[in-house]
């Protein structure tokens, strides 16, 4: 059976005043994708699409 996984960094916010912003989202992002591949077996995607600042996900 596979595994998959998909990890996504995050550092815009829809309520930032409640969430500080990540200091190193991609460098988070990435550690957690090798132990992911390295201890748990998955086939890890990234998501490396970066959200403008005037572009945001509801």
């Amino acid at each position: 059976m596979s595994r998959d996984a998909l990890v996504i960094g995050i550092n815009q916010y829809a309520y930032p005043k409640q969430l500080a912003p990540l200091k190193t989202p991609e460098a988070d992002v990435e550690a957690i994708a090798q132990l992911l591949e390295k201890y748990g077996d998955f086939d890890v995607h990234r998501l490396p699409y970066t959200i403008k600042d005037e572009q945001r996900c509801d």
